[in-house]
């Protein structure tokens, strides 16, 4: 009978750590679903910054092609136009914070005033300013994301197991034994 109160508190302490052996084998599991949630909205980002800076990219050289005065009055028609189907695409995208952005952006170069040679310089100006931005926020996008799959990938279940005690470490080795 001496015995019988170690013999229950073993058994207990070894129901605890099957739980908390349970708890963490989930924890395992759901990992590499919640990382490839991140990288998939990750990547969702960055295809909207790229899709941002290709339409910026179009509208600057819609702009600098009307910058010759003598093309200005075919190549304003054709640019605002153009800006036209910008806006449209804009508004086909999915609601992003960018969307926004896009349509004033394509809305105040087509309502420039291309013949104002000063004001298209400074909306291009404005608008090569913008696109080092999103270039830029791109690239910490890419970075952020790189560096949440490092961590992901050191990530183990050895890691997971780090505040063991030294008792919980015994009794799960005897019970990967069985």
């Amino acid at each position: 009978h001496i015995l019988y109160p170690e013999k229950k508190r073993s058994t207990e302490s070894i129901a605890s750590i099957q739980k908390i052996l349970l708890e963490q084998e989930a924890k395992l599991k759901q990992l590499p679903i919640d990382r490839q949630r991140e990288r998939e909205a990750s990547a969702k980002r960055v295809q909207d910054y790229t899709n941002l800076i290709e339409i910026i990219d179009e509208v600057i050289d819609l702009i600098e092609r009307v910058k010759n005065p003598a093309l200005i009055q075919v190549e304003a028609t054709k640019a605002r136009e153009r800006l036209g189907d910008i806006q449209n695409e804009f508004k086909g995208l999915k609601e992003t914070k960018y969307q926004i952005l896009g349509l004033a952006l394509a809305e105040v170069a087509e309502k420039q005033n291309f013949a104002d040679q000063d004001a298209v310089s400074s909306l291009i100006k404005t608008l090569n300013e913008i696109r080092a931005k999103l270039v830029l926020q791109k690239q910490q996008e890419i970075e952020a994301d790189a560096l949440a799959e490092q961590q992901f990938q050191a990530v183990s279940y050895t890691h997971l197991r780090a505040h063991e005690t030294p008792e919980h470490l015994v009794c799960r080795l005897l019970l990967e034994k069985k």
